[in-house]
């Protein structure tokens, strides 16, 4: 399915499991840059899946699952979205659970902490997207159309949003990276009680 309008472009596929009752666990998995939703993706016994892509941005590539120009249209979208699934009866709002890589790592640590997520797991997600080497220089062509150089809004960096959040579940993070990138967006994220990291190369 697509979700499409003038400001805000994503995809989801909504696979409920085999067993499927109002308090399946569901996954949400958040795609990464320039990746496309599993055609036929395999139905679980006990988990719903629940794959959101973002085709907005340079080449449909994606912004991060944010918006473009400072606008946060895809954020807000999303979150009305499932909130909505959850309001209709077809997920529990409960039993949530946040997964992505890089961009989607990135998507999938903030809805967590929004929402009060009951797990998460992200491989090599970007959390510093305000003053880092990733954003600012880069990758500066992609973040300069998405936000806006006069404010800076809290998905950005999510080591703060995260710390003032009420985190009800634990985060796991594997990462195959080093240097840098490392020390901008992972190692931020070890001081947060509620987040392990963990070195790991296949997700």
């Amino acid at each position: 399915m697509i979700l499409k309008s003038k400001d805000v472009f994503f995809e989801y596929s909504w696979v409920p499991s085999l067993n499927w009752s109002p308090d399946s666990p569901t996954l949400v998995y958040f795609l990464g840059y320039d990746s496309k939703i599993p055609r036929k993706p395999t139905r679980k016994w006990k988990w719903n899946m629940l794959y959101i892509s973002d085709s907005s941005g340079m080449g449909q590539k994606g912004s991060w699952f944010f918006g473009t120009g400072g606008s946060p249209d895809i954020l807000l979208s999303i979150e009305s979205f499932l909130l909505e699934m959850a309001l209709s009866g077809v997920l529990s709002k409960s039993s949530l659970f946040f997964s992505g890589k890089g961009m989607g790592g990135h998507a999938a640590l903030y809805f967590h902490a929004l929402l009060g997520g009951r797990g998460c797991y992200c491989h090599n997600p970007t959390s510093n997207l305000v003053n880092s080497d990733y954003s600012n220089n880069k990758h500066k062509e992609i973040f300069s159309s998405i936000f806006s150089s006069k404010k800076t809004h809290e998905y950005q960096f999510l080591p703060d949003f995260l710390s003032r959040s009420e985190l009800k579940g634990e985060i796991l993070i594997s990462h195959s990276e080093s240097g840098i990138f490392f020390n901008e967006h992972i190692l931020p994220l070890e001081s947060l009680v509620s987040v392990r990291i963990s070195e790991k190369n296949n997700f």
